[in-house]
This record gives structure tokens, C-alpha cells and sequence, in this order.
């Protein structure tokens, strides 16, 4: 078994691609993935939602819908949570700092992190590499289950061993394997996390899952952390069955 807990139906790359249920799937069925959290971003949180509903019609056995939210949006975000978690019954919240780095703070995050702290659902947030702001968005929310993406720095190693610190002393802080492009640092940020605390990603399919499987079995971790790892703490975290 193996649970993908980050994976796009748009990217956030230069280009802002977009992907059929189809390509997500056929990538899954080679690397033996059983389900992908899935999201859209690039796009008003509405529009992103509206367009991650279209593309997994038919396939919510295996492709399981995050909500996409800009929190910049005020309003419009929040009403964006009540819809698709509220209503829709999504598991899973996707955030994604490089959409509105500048603006970055604490006071703009608070009605987000409020309304994920009432409705209970975890939120998958790319960072930006902002620990300054992220850090204590952990610390002030701990009715929040955050899961922070590539480790916390996909190319920074230093902060991702900071973010491996973090998320062995805060409950509510867990940590992402995808598109981390400092593999060799990988078995030590587990060490040190525990591997309770990692979930398995890829971001595909602009990464196949089979490169970040091989990242993951190159740990050499026991078979009760890989499988921890691969798909028990996703289960566990999104509430999957």
C-alpha cells in the first residue's frame, strides 16, 4: 500500500500546467500507488476547487480532493473552506506561501488558521522557505494538524533540519518527502523527526512517484517506518480508509 499525499491537478511550475485524472493514474498504476491527494492551484481558490471536482469525477476512490485556498482572498477564501471541506466533506487543505509571499504574516494567515482550527482539517502548506512566518504558525495553532511540504526547503538543507526539530517536539507538525533535492539528508531528517512525522509525497506527475519511491527506499529504513512512511501516517493524518 501506498498513499501520495501531494500531487497536482495543476502545477504551481513556471508553466502552470494542468493534468488529466488520466495522467495522474497511469503514473499511480506504474509506481503501485493505491490513492493521491490531489489539489489545483495558480488560481482563485474557487476557480482551483471548482476545477479539481471536474478532473477526479468518477475517481474519488483513488484521487482524493484537497481544498485550495488563498488566504489573501479574505471572504472568499473562508466561504471556499465551508464549501468544499464543510460541504464536499474534502479531507485536506492546500496552501502554497509563493502565491502571496510578500504578504506573508501571521495576521494574514489568522482567519484561515482560525476557521481550519473549527472545522479539524489538516492543512498542506509550501512554506516558501518562510520559516520566520511559518514557525510560529505552527506554534500559535496546535488544534491544527500541519503537514509542511519538501521537507520544509526542497534546496536548503539547513532549514529542512530545522523544520526536522520542529516536527519532533510539536505534535501538530508534520513534514512531506516530495520533490526534495537533497536526498542524501533525507535519512537523517527522518532520524531526527521521527518517522511518525514524515508523509510520503512526489509531487506528481511533474515528478514521476517511481524517483521519489526510490528516494524513500534508499533510507533503508525498517519496514515498519517505510510503511509509516508510504502510506500509515497519511492515512492516519487525512482520516483516509
Amino acid at each position: 500500500m501506498i498513499i501520495d499525499c501531494h500531487a497536482h491537478i495543476k502545477g504551481g511550475d513556471d508553466a502552470k500546467r494542468e493534468f488529466t485524472a488520466d495522467e495522474l493514474l497511469q503514473q499511480m498504476d506504474e509506481a503501485g500507488i493505491a490513492k493521491t491527494c490531489v489539489f489545483a492551484m495558480s488560481l482563485p481558490s474557487r476557480e482551483s476547487n471548482d476545477l479539481t471536482a471536474r478532473r477526479i469525477k468518477g475517481h474519488e476512490d483513488r484521487l482524493i480532493p484537497f481544498c485550495h485556498i488563498v488566504p489573501t482572498e479574505g471572504d472568499l477564501a473562508l466561504d471556499e473552506l465551508d464549501r468544499a471541506v464543510g460541504e464536499w466533506g474534502w479531507k485536506g487543505v492546500k496552501m502554497h506561501f509563493g502565491e502571496f509571499l510578500q504578504q506573508a504574516s501571521l495576521e494574514t494567515l489568522a482567519p484561515t488558521l482560525d476557521k481550519l482550527s473549527s472545522l479539524k482539517v489538516p492543512l498542506l502548506v509550501d512554506t516558501g522557505y518562510k520559516i520566520d512566518v511559518a514557525r510560529p504558525m505552527v506554534e500559535k495553532y496546535p488544534d491544527v494538524t500541519f503537514v509542511i511540504a519538501h521537507f520544509g526547503a526542497p534546496q536548503n538543507h539547513p532549514i529542512m533540519a530545522q523544520w526536522a526539530r520542529l516536527a519532533k517536539v510539536l505534535p501538530n507538525c508534520h513534514l512531506d518527502s516530495s520533490y526534495c533535492h537533497t536526498p542524501w539528508k533525507m535519512p537523517e531528517a527522518i532520524a531526527v523527526a521521527g518517522a511518525d512525522k514524515v508523509l510520503f509525497g512526489t509531487d506528481a506527475p511533474l515528478i514521476h512517484p517511481l524517483i521519489e519511491i526510490a528516494k524513500i527506499r534508499a533510507c533503508h529504513l525498517t519496514k515498519e517506518d517505510e510503511e509509516k512512511i508510504l502510506w500509515r501516517n497519511a492515512a492516519r493524518v487525512f482520516r483516509l480508509s
